[in-house]
């Protein structure tokens, strides 16, 4: 707190990377979490759901105690991180919505309230959509992108968010 207190002071641009999604976890866990980056105020308070990849721990610990969604094969790993979870644990959804609003809500706390109601609903494409843009615009802002640098990136991220497939080629031993 102190640390980021001085960068705050100073002017220094700060990033923050968090993670939900994790075992355990709970919803006011997760929230938790958020109300610490509102506290810390930082430039960018990024936060990605938790993907347990071959041949992480996690993801032995995972297919070891059945955490993962039913019929998940290690092929239906999506190859974006900030979309979905293959985890089948309680209150997922709702971890997984509070990820699509989480650096909006750092930035504007006042958003609390509503977003704490937003994540009760099934994670859905409009949602999906909002997490991509807020990720965009926050990146751009913390790089300092000029408007032909952000027109340059939302093109190669709709390129690359509308391609088809899944990950391939990873070791079927896991």
């Amino acid at each position: 707190r102190k640390a980021m207190g001085l960068f705050n002071k100073y002017g220094l641009r700060t990033k923050l990377l968090n993670m939900t999604g994790i075992p355990g976890e709970t919803v006011e866990d997760a929230i938790d979490t958020l109300k610490m980056n509102i506290e810390l105020k930082p430039t960018w308070a990024r936060c990605s759901i938790v993907t347990p990849y071959p041949p992480m721990d996690l993801y032995k610990m995972a297919m070891e105690k059945g955490w993962f969604k039913e019929g998940f094969g290690v092929d239906d790993f999506d190859y974006f991180y900030l979309r979905t979870s293959q985890l089948d644990l309680p209150q997922i959804d709702e971890r997984i919505n509070l990820q699509k609003f989480f650096s909006l809500t750092v930035k504007f706390p006042f958003l609390l309230p509503l977003v704490r109601q937003l994540i009760k609903v099934k994670p859905n494409k409009l949602y999906e959509a909002l997490g991509m843009g807020f990720f965009g615009l926050f990146a751009a802002h913390y790089d300092g992108l000029n408007s032909e640098e952000v027109r340059e990136l939302a093109g190669a991220t709709k390129q690359f968010l509308t391609r088809k497939g899944r990950m391939t080629g990873m070791p079927k031993a896991y």
